[in-house]
């Protein structure tokens, strides 16, 4: 697996991955990305190479990461739903179509 986390965020990569680099992540519970464990590199590595549109909510506050199938759900959201806590955006409950995680047990 291409751990693409640990790169600079001026690296050759797709722009989805840029935009998620490029986010202010120590501004989150989820923390600075330089930071972050590997268990938690490993799962969004793995989620941004999936196809389908997956979602994680990361952390206490479910802070919201996406691959980039998902752009097609978040719609006009796109990017700013990037670390965005998933209580700001969907305050109620969701019935939602599409895969999502919970992932607070990987901080």
């Amino acid at each position: 697996m291409f751990d693409w986390t640990r790169l600079p965020p001026d690296a050759d990569l797709p722009e989805h991955i840029r935009i998620i680099k490029n986010i202010d992540w120590a501004n989150t519970s989820v923390g600075e990305m330089e930071f972050w464990p590997q268990s938690l590199r490993t799962a969004v590595c793995l989620m941004t190479s999936y196809p389908m549109p997956v979602a994680m909510y990361i952390g206490s506050e479910y802070v919201t990461i996406y691959n980039e199938s998902y752009q097609e759900v978040a719609g006009a959201k796109h990017p700013s739903l990037l670390g965005l806590l998933k209580i700001l955006f969907c305050p109620f409950s969701c019935h939602l179509s599409f895969n999502f995680f919970f992932c607070s047990s990987l901080l």
